[in-house]
């Protein structure tokens, strides 16, 4: 960082800490008399305490954490190191969210759920409803038999299950469900189908819905730092890739996007994974660090 995007940065702390505090209390007399003093120092403070604000009325006021340090994330204070290009909506309506790790974590109703990196989740568990709405990103779900179903919203899809190991993700402008045990329901469009263990559902605008077998240790294997894939688009995969590196992960072409994928790729380096998918398909990778990483054929 520049000396003058770290000082910014100094900046946005200090007013996202007398945001919050005063968010908790905001008759306090000596809290008011700071976020003026502050604001008083000059427009740089102002224009940061305004930043903060405006992020917290695009999302209604509706995150559950009040913690500085998540405010700032979904801010996106800093670039993108913490939560890349992702909309700040998505971070601030988020109950859970990740940077460029994979992590586990107990929703309200006690089921758990392990995030993919780069993803985020809603949790909508309350009363007699189990599940979230999965914003951005995979996940996987453990979720124990109970006589309350739990569900798993994600964009135009709605997964619905009762005792069961599954997977679900976004890819591009479609999704998928991967399911390691028992079975689920996707409900898309006033349309169920029913996916069972072993299966993989993937659907998008252009291509509907297809059901296809899978391998059982494919079903969130990233939990492992390992992806395993058969016959999986290489755009697919990049996307994959894209949650776990700083910047943006681009395919050129429509051709290499749609080549077709089998192998297994080690996700400690993800960089050298990039670098190996291409080869799978006769591609390089063109870096712009930290901005992008470009997949193209060269002929």
């Amino acid at each position: 960082m520049t000396r003058e995007e770290i000082h910014q940065t100094a900046i946005l702390e200090e007013a996202a800490l007398i945001f919050v505090q005063l968010r908790e209390a905001p008759d306090d007399a000596a809290l008011l008399a700071e976020r003026d003093a502050f604001l008083a120092r000059g427009p740089a403070e102002r224009a940061a305490y305004a930043k903060i604000q405006d992020g917290w009325r695009i999302a209604g006021g509706r995150r559950r954490s009040n913690s500085v340090l998540g405010l700032l994330l979904a801010i996106g204070l800093g670039g993108a190191a913490y939560v890349g290009a992702a909309p700040l909506r998505i971070y601030l309506l988020a109950d859970a969210y990740t940077a460029l790790a994979v992590e586990t974590t107990s929703l309200a109703s006690g089921d758990l759920v392990h995030l993919d990196a780069s993803s985020a989740i809603l949790d909508n568990s309350a009363g007699q409803v189990r599940g979230v709405t999965l914003l951005k990103g995979a996940a996987v779900f453990d979720v124990d038999a109970g006589t309350r179903p739990f569900a798993v919203t994600l964009g135009d899809a709605e997964v619905t299950v009762r005792g069961t190991v599954f997977e679900t993700a976004h890819l591009g402008d479609g999704l998928s469900v991967s399911v390691a045990e028992g079975s689920v329901d996707v409900t898309i469009d006033d349309r169920t189908w029913l996916v069972e263990e072993g299966a993989r559902l993937t659907w998008s605008p252009e291509r509907g819905v297809t059901v296809m077998p899978i391998s059982l240790e494919s079903v969130g294997a990233w939990r492992e730092q390992r992806l395993v894939v058969n016959d999986v688009t290489f755009g697919e995969i990049a996307e994959i890739l894209d949650r776990r590196l700083p910047g943006d992960v681009f395919v050129f072409g429509a051709s290499l996007s749609e080549t077709r994928v089998s192998g297994s790729f080690d996700l400690h380096n993800p960089q050298s994974a990039l670098r190996v998918l291409a080869a799978t398909a006769d591609a390089r990778v063109v870096l712009a660090p930290p901005v992008a990483s470009v997949l193209m054929r060269i002929d």
